[in-house]
């Protein structure tokens, strides 16, 4: 803000220019999608008896920046632009040095959901010089926007953004020009009829029911870019219940995960001698080498801390056993946290010390669909569903895909996105050594088991919801309170639960019947919150090879899987069978084999990205 008001107050006074539009946190997506079909171009705008307009139109904002005519306020030049349709009316108006330093703003990106993004800029100057193309700009107008652009350009040399400066489209564009440029032979084969794989939505009795993640987390190197270029800003929604809140169930009963040190300290899920030592881990030494979960937990913190919370930290994320589990593999930022700080509480502390926002998980509206719907949109025709993969041949320089239908492409390079086993299968006369590591990577069944009830049925919920360690008088891993999470995702005066079951400590819950699986999320739900109702809406996702199991050794087999692929220059492989289980770790990976690809790219006819869901 200081840069950027050094810089208005450098020129001279402009009291007759404004800036009149809506942006994703100022009016939303419809009122941006109003304004665009109003306002097709400046001309519109100056049509409206403006002299001069610059249009800045993008799917997450509509700014029009315009000199006011001779004895019209900023307030009478947006009601001029918002005249007969409410939808515009939540616009705003800044005029004269507010409309500079606005201005300056939007070219610095400040306004952005991820601050720094250099596409803003880039975005900023072609509507300066599509106005001027049209000769809608003039004196006052090319003033500001020379300014503007010359300020921001500044902003960005002297003011840190984000904790890198590059944002994840950055760092892969120059690559996804070469790997993906338009009209190329580019494919992304997916065996199963739609898009989406376990990230999909499905509407059950005006519920929506995500099958697999139901959250993002929004992170300026990877979630925040994607969600940009692909106008889905607007349709973040934050929680709207204290997500930091999360409970575990302790025989029967919900006891809040404590959260600090003075939840810590009044915590009941240890006693006072196991508190001591889990507050002494700063003055262990650290280790290297890999170690499960449950190991790393006791080593740092103590047996009890390991006993109390090694399951339920699992449980969320992979469904497994602590004990089998890597934590160099499943929880790589701990490990970090050891080996650059010597302790993982004093690695915390040292990220609160910098700063170090804590990243809080979002929803989209109308559930995640919206990210693999828009996807698929981008992708248009490079998208081919129903395509099963049968086979791969070397062919030339490249490979051949073909399909079972008897469809077949030509590659010059293959991204294998399919879950280890089947990667494994399609790998194996080619590279036998990388499909037998490959096809040692265990999955755990899971369910996902989504109940509706009237809210007059269910108490007050706050939180994310609890997980749930075996032999505390719950089968369920886990259940997420999505309605109190995201509220659109239930009818009104409804509530939504999703509850993940079975997994590697209890692979008997994949046997029982649908009706069967019901019945114990209904029964933990009654013990757990004392819901007696019998729920409206149940629906059930059944995983049989649900999450892959990061077993000790993980990171060395990948590593030895990859080694043995040497031969078959140009394949790559990705998923979460790899290098981490969330979205943003999809994108993260997104970023390596577009670097990777493009170092190959040009001396090969294609590139086909093969996903087996």
């Amino acid at each position: 803000m200081t840069h950027l008001r050094r810089a208005a107050h450098t020129i001279r006074r402009v009291e007759r220019l404004a800036v009149i539009g809506v942006s994703h946190s100022r009016g939303g997506p419809e009122a941006i999608s109003a304004f665009q079909a109003r306002y097709r171009g400046p001309g519109d705008v100056t049509r409206l008896g403006f002299p001069e307009a610059v249009v800045v139109a993008t799917c997450n904002r509509f700014e029009a920046v315009v000199a006011l005519p001779a004895d019209t306020g900023a307030r009478a030049a947006r009601a001029a632009l918002t005249a007969a349709d409410g939808r515009l009316e939540p616009a705003f108006a800044f005029a004269g040095d507010a409309a500079v330093e606005r201005l300056m703003r939007v070219a610095a990106s400040l306004d952005s959901l991820n601050p720094g993004e250099d596409q803003v800029m880039r975005q900023v100057r072609q509507a300066y010089a599509d106005a001027r193309s049209l000769g809608t700009t003039g004196r006052l107008t090319s003033f500001a926007f020379e300014h503007a652009l010359r300020a921001a350009k500044r902003v960005r040399r002297e003011v840190p953004l984000a904790p890198l400066n590059a944002s994840l489209f950055t760092l892969a564009l120059p690559r996804l020009r070469v790997v993906v440029r338009p009209g190329e032979r580019v494919a992304v084969l997916g065996a199963s009829a739609g898009a989406g794989g376990k990230a999909t939505t499905v509407d059950v009795d005006g519920f929506a029911v995500d099958t697999g993640p139901g959250t993002l987390v929004l992170e300026p190197e990877a979630t925040v870019p994607l969600l940009e270029a692909l106008c889905l800003a607007g349709e973040v929604l934050p929680p709207a219940t204290d997500v930091g809140k999360r409970y575990l169930v302790r025989r029967g009963r919900l006891v809040p995960v404590p959260a600090g040190p003075s939840g810590f300290l009044a915590s009941p899920l240890l006693s006072w001698p196991a508190k001591a030592m889990a507050l002494l881990e700063p003055t262990r030494p650290p280790a290297s080498g890999d170690e499960s979960v449950h190991a790393f937990l006791a080593r740092r913190f103590g047996p009890a801390v390991a006993g109390a919370f090694g399951e339920a930290l699992v449980s969320g994320i992979a469904a497994g056993d602590p004990n089998d589990l890597s934590a160099s593999a499943l929880f790589p930022q701990l490990k970090g946290l050891e080996a650059r700080f010597g302790s993982v509480l004093k690695g915390m502390a040292a990220a609160r010390r910098a700063g170090v926002p804590r990243r809080s998980p979002v929803t989209l509206r109308g559930g995640m669909r919206r990210l693999h719907d828009a996807l698929s949109a981008a992708l248009g025709a490079r998208l081919v569903t129903g395509a099963e993969v049968a086979s791969l041949r070397r062919k030339g320089g490249g490979y051949e895909v073909s399909a079972t239908d008897g469809r077949a492409w030509t590659a010059g390079a293959l991204v294998l996105a399919t879950p280890a086993f089947v990667s494994a299968r399609l790998l194996a006369s080619h590279a036998p050594e990388a499909a037998r590591l490959l096809e040692e990577v265990p999955y755990a069944a899971v369910d996902v088991v989504a109940l509706g009830y009237r809210r007059a049925d269910v108490p007050p919920l706050e939180g994310f919801g609890f997980v749930a360690p075996r032999g505390q008088g719950v089968r369920s891993l886990g259940v997420i309170y999505s309605s109190a999470i995201a509220p659109g995702l239930a009818p009104e005066g409804h509530v939504l639960f999703r509850a993940i079951a079975g997994g590697a400590l209890d692979p008997g819950f994949a046997a029982l019947g649908p009706s069967e699986k019901v019945a114990a999320v209904v029964a933990d739900l009654a013990v757990t919150l004392g819901v007696a109702a019998e729920p409206v809406m149940a629906h059930v996702v059944p995983w049989p090879r649900g999450i892959p199991q990061y077993r000790l050794g993980h990171a060395e087999r990948l590593a030895a899987a990859e080694s043995a692929l040497a031969g078959l220059p140009g394949v790559r492989l990705v998923g979460d069978a790899y290098r981490g289980l969330g979205v943003s770790d999809r994108l993260r990976e997104g970023i390596r084999v577009a670097r990777e690809l493009g170092a190959v790219r040009a001396a090969t006819p294609g590139d086909v990205l093969i996903d087996g869901h």
